[in-house]
């Protein structure tokens, strides 16, 4: 099958987008991330076009990456269980929120906050393009990267 390669063999972090419009939160998880422009800082994410987190992003036009300490696998996995459709994922976290409003978890080792700057469709995703506009790191260390053993099926 195509694609077997790249999901065992190529490293990859994972991470959590966030996004906030009104009252509505959603989050999930994703491996496909990458700082794409040092001038303006620019990241790109690519989230299934189902995705109730980018249907959140669409609306409030704000994304937010967090990097994950290594130990926070089962946070990791808790935000790709399921839909934000039928759960607050945020339940029972530490949950600030950014400078423009957007769900900033306190167990991430580090985020920065995009402004959507573009979109594109892609197969069965969209590529979001975000303009960096904020950006912390909480803690040193390595953060979390796919591995199938801890997230293969």
């Amino acid at each position: 099958m195509k694609g077997d390669v790249e999901a065992r063999r190529f490293p990859k972090g994972v991470y959590i987008i966030t996004s906030r419009s009104d009252d509505r939160r959603a989050g999930m998880t994703a491996a496909w991330v990458s700082r794409i422009s040092a001038t303006p800082a620019m990241m790109a994410v690519a989230l299934h076009r189902a995705s109730a987190t980018e249907e959140v992003i669409r609306q409030s036009g704000w994304f937010v990456i967090h990097a994950l300490p290594e130990s926070h696998v089962e946070l990791a996995r808790s935000f790709g269980r399921g839909s934000s459709r039928d759960r607050d994922k945020f339940e029972g976290l530490n949950v600030t929120e950014s400078s423009h409003g957007q769900p900033v978890l306190g167990a991430a080792a580090a985020y920065v906050e995009c402004r959507v700057a573009g979109r594109q469709v892609v197969g069965d995703h969209h590529l979001l393009i975000g303009e960096i506009v904020d950006e912390a790191e909480f803690c040193a260390g390595e953060t979390l990267r796919y591995r199938e053993s801890l997230f293969g099926a």
